[in-house]
């Protein structure tokens, strides 16, 4: 599994549409901002970056609508004495993608764990420079897996152990599990998802789901510094073979994924309790985060019973 799969997972379209009605400002007092989204993956290359603005609230939105063209895009390396290790520029070639900017050729660099990255995004005749940063979560291996074959919801649950992972800016790790069917037929549903549908559904949309994220309470911390993981069974909604993609994820993508859904329905707070989405942007709004991957494979058996 790819940082495109994952990401296209994570932060869909519709994403974006709450994200230029759900902003810190009022209907009454509308200002535009700037948006940015850009996801980093350990070892992979420096991914494109999309920039646009928020609309109105009333307005409907799509990214074409809201897309920003002629800006000035950068992602540096930082270095431990806060210098610029490396800097690859970004330019818009002619694709008729608006809004989207990419690595020019000669200058991209595989993303390196355990290190810092800075997005400047300069909007044309802005006069405010776009700025965020991130700190990519180190890399790790799944050491095993218990269960490469198991029938579903067994008493035995779906675990993965992965090697030890250095958190040198954040007090414990977070992990997000994605699980993505290869045999996506009607007839290979898992129970939960089974009772949802009906002919007119589009079971295209299960095809991959995610675990939402798993803090260390969710855990097991082994003595050599491995860690467990329990995977939910509503994670999997095929039966047969699947593969499960362990995320860690960085400060960034941790707090905008908490508090977007809370947004969002995942919280019985009042609308006045709930915090605002936490962006981790400077001068605008979005997503500039990072993360490592790990990928296996099970298979899931229909149960016993109904063998």
């Amino acid at each position: 599994m790819n940082l495109k799969s994952l990401t296209l997972l994570l932060f869909s379209a519709s994403l974006f549409i709450y994200l230029s009605g759900c902003d810190d400002y009022s209907q009454n007092s509308y200002t535009e901002q700037y948006v940015v989204e850009a996801y980093l993956t350990a070892n992979n290359d420096l991914p494109p970056v999309r920039v646009s603005t928020t609309l109105p609230a009333g307005q409907p939105y799509t990214f074409e609508n809201a897309a920003l063209d002629s800006a000035e895009v950068s992602i540096s390396r930082i270095g431990e004495q806060g210098n610029v290790r490396a800097q690859t520029t970004y330019h818009q070639p002619d694709t008729g993608r608006s809004g989207y900017y990419y690595p020019v050729a000669s200058e991209n660099q595989k993303v390196q764990a355990l290190s810092e990255y800075r997005l400047q995004v300069q909007p044309p005749n802005g006069t405010q420079t776009v700025r965020a940063r991130t700190f990519v979560p180190d890399t790790f291996r799944v050491q095993e897996s218990a269960n490469d074959t198991i029938a579903y919801q067994a008493t035995e649950q779906i675990e993965t152990t992965i090697s030890s992972i250095r958190t040198p800016y954040q007090d414990q790790s977070h992990f997000i599990f994605t699980v993505i069917s290869d045999n996506p037929r009607f007839e290979n549903l898992t129970p939960f998802y089974k009772d949802q549908a009906d002919d007119e559904t589009d079971i295209s949309d299960f095809i991959k789901n995610d675990s939402g994220i798993i803090n260390e309470g969710n855990f097991d911390i082994n003595p050599d510094g491995s860690i467990t993981l329990k995977l939910p069974w509503i994670g999997f909604a095929f039966y047969e073979k699947n593969a499960v993609v362990t995320s860690s994820i960085d400060k960034n993508l941790y707090d905008f994924v908490r508090s977007q859904s809370v947004q969002t329905g995942g919280s019985t707070l009042a609308p006045g309790e709930i915090q605002n989405v936490i962006y981790h942007v400077e001068n605008g709004i979005g997503v500039f985060g990072s993360m490592s991957s790990d990928t296996i494979h099970t298979y899931l058996e229909r149960p016993f019973s109904n063998n």
